[in-house]
């Protein structure tokens, strides 16, 4: 005569428990997962931040108003800018944000300061690589006007901005 062996020593039982346990487990975690993380494509104020881009949008109208352009050039130590003759501006300091295309902790901001004759230079910090595809916003210290534009570096000639 057989014996029978009780269920629990049998291996396909286990094989069939075991399936809807990983399932409960996987849930877990993907339950984890999907909450613990910060949700940055929502915002909770959609309508502030439209205004906000219209805001941003109007001060980039105006530098097209104001003829606000010229010629940039930037070197390892140094950035200038040359103004247009004809733009409306009163002189006042500008500051450069470059935004570097794939790296935040390569961004940096420059102040340049009017020398003259539409000329304004800012002398850049040691140690900063200037090399790659940047993102650069130009702004007076009124905060009046903006002008943005994409530059790969280095460049040997200087540059066109223009709003």
């Amino acid at each position: 005569m057989q014996s029978i062996s009780p269920w629990y020593k049998q291996v396909w039982p286990w094989v069939l428990i075991l399936i809807p346990f990983t399932s409960v487990i996987m849930g877990g975690v993907i339950m984890y997962v999907s909450t613990s993380g910060k949700d940055s494509l929502v915002i909770d104020d959609y309508y502030k931040q439209g205004k906000a881009i219209n805001v941003q949008l109007d001060k980039l109208e105006r530098a097209k108003r104001l003829s606000i352009g010229g010629k940039m050039s930037v070197t390892d130590t140094q950035v200038v800018f040359l103004l247009d003759q004809n733009a409306q501006h009163d002189g006042t300091a500008l500051g450069v944000n470059f935004f570097h295309s794939t790296l935040e902790e390569r961004d940096f901001e420059v102040k340049l300061t009017h020398l003259g004759n539409n000329r304004y230079q800012a002398n850049l910090p040691q140690g900063i690589d200037t090399n790659g595809k940047w993102r650069v916003t130009m702004m007076p210290f009124t905060l009046e006007w903006k002008v943005q534009f994409v530059v790969t570096l280095p460049r040997q000639d200087a540059f066109e901005v223009y709003p």
